[in-house]
């Protein structure tokens, strides 16, 4: 993973910083946000499917 790219997806960390439990928290609390909106789309989707059939 390249320099940038993980500035990009780790926003106020630099390669001397030590993950902290904030970066941690930070990075966790990413990943339930993408999940969330991963399970919104899914259940919209869902729905379409739905209202074509009926």
């Amino acid at each position: 993973m390249n320099k940038q790219l993980w500035k990009a997806v780790n926003p106020g960390t630099n390669s001397k910083d030590k993950p902290n439990m904030k970066h941690l928290f930070y990075k966790q609390h990413a990943a339930s946000r993408h999940f969330a909106i991963e399970r919104y789309f899914l259940k919209e989707l869902h729905w379409d499917q739905l209202k074509k059939k009926s």
